[in-house]
């Protein structure tokens, strides 16, 4: 079952996707329904990561790994006002 559906159905349910996504139609489901959230699995592009921070309204971005043996890139600046 797709996020969209799936988060209006169990409104109730807090839904974490496994991986950071870009896409218009993937940030726009996390943006509609506050029990959605996006994880930030490997791979993080920056480049990816700073417009996917654009995109997201609210607090809704985990950050998160499935390769804890890969050293974090230095902090960015919050780019979502920008």
């Amino acid at each position: 079952m797709p996020a969209g559906p799936a988060a209006r159905e169990y409104p109730n349910a807090t839904l974490i996707t496994g991986h950071l996504a870009t896409d218009d139609e993937y940030c726009r489901v996390v943006n509609e329904h506050p029990n959605v959230y996006m994880g930030t699995c490997l791979p993080i592009h920056r480049p990816d990561l700073a417009t996917t921070l654009r995109k997201l309204d609210g607090d809704n971005l985990l950050f998160g790994s499935v390769a804890p043996n890969v050293r974090p890139a230095a902090p960015q600046p919050d780019r979502r006002s920008s």
